[in-house]
């Protein structure tokens, strides 16, 4: 997945707009990926498939009777295509991570701001308030509705208060 569609998906879920797990599936799926090839069946067959790679390289070499070590090649190739897939899945899956929790974070610390300045507001709903003050919270009360609503949303997403 993209960079950019993994932030997009990230950004749309820490607003609301969209499920966390659309994104987590893609942080699953990468890691099923490597779960799969640590399977000995899977990883039987790939060395297979890489020995009967060098075999036909051997073959022609053999048929050409050129002196080209191409299995050898093959080899030293295969080695570093795997490395570097594999770090590419690793920083990849990583950088998302990170993304994706800064972002969790970022909109944690902004539903607690809301959540405190709701709390700060509700108080002028108590007794012993002026004309003005029980006007004013009545003024910002759908506010203040939507606002909870949105916290509890934000609440639920994130996994807060289980």
């Amino acid at each position: 997945m993209a960079d950019k569609i993994f932030k997009d998906l990230v950004y749309d879920s820490t607003k609301g707009d969209l499920s966390a797990a659309r994104y987590i599936s893609a942080l699953r799926s990468t890691i099923a990926v490597y779960k799969y090839l640590q399977n000995t069946a899977v990883s039987t067959r790939m060395k297979t498939i890489a020995k009967d790679v060098e075999t036909e390289l051997r073959n022609v070499q053999h048929l050409t009777k050129v002196q080209l070590d191409l299995a050898s090649w093959w080899r030293d190739f295969l080695r570093e295509h795997v490395k570097f897939i594999h770090r590419q899945g690793t920083d990849w899956l990583e950088n998302q991570i990170k993304l994706a929790k800064t972002s969790n974070n970022a909109a944690l610390n902004n539903y607690k701001r809301l959540q405190a300045r709701i709390e700060k507001l509700e108080g002028a709903g108590s007794p012993n308030k002026t004309p003005q003050q029980v006007d004013y919270y009545n003024k910002i009360k759908p506010k203040l509705i939507q606002l909870k609503e949105e916290w509890e949303r934000a609440k639920k997403r994130l996994g807060i208060g289980k």
